[in-house]
């Protein structure tokens, strides 16, 4: 990854790493524009950019709100970096899966990156005044 110049790294990712935009335009939060060519008539987004194999378009409308905290370990011997990745969706088969066998098939991340750990967990919805949590699903 290192050895990547910045425009291979972010042809890799499909977004700016300087503000997390889209190749295709705008701010962080803005979609991508799955269409958009640049100047030489490529595709913006690269066909096996991360940003693309994790497309609703390209996962039957598949959405999962995810958040990403990246940790660093120093330790005078040993140096390892990573993402602590979480995702949260209502039905994990019919969205979670779909993206991850999307990317996992072609991924252009794929090649800098390695899963160590995986867990699902089961969160209960909120309450309203009076209620217990969970009261809605479990009672």
């Amino acid at each position: 990854w290192d050895a990547l110049t910045r425009p291979q790294q972010e042809r890799s990712v499909g977004r700016r790493l300087e503000d997390g935009a889209p190749l295709t335009g705008g701010g962080e939060f803005d979609d991508v524009d799955l269409t958009a060519r640049d100047g030489d008539g490529r595709l913006a987004v690269a066909r096996f950019s991360h940003v693309r194999r994790s497309h609703p378009d390209l996962n039957g409308g598949a959405r999962i709100f995810r958040k990403g905290a990246n940790y660093e370990v120093l330790d005078g011997v040993e140096h390892e970096v990573g993402l602590l990745f979480s995702s949260y969706q209502a039905d994990l088969s019919a969205q979670f899966l779909p993206i991850q066998l999307s990317l996992d098939e072609a991924d252009a991340l794929n090649e800098w990156t390695t899963a160590v750990g995986s867990a699902e967990f089961a969160v209960l919805p909120g309450f309203a005044e009076g209620e217990w949590l969970g009261q809605r699903l479990l009672a």
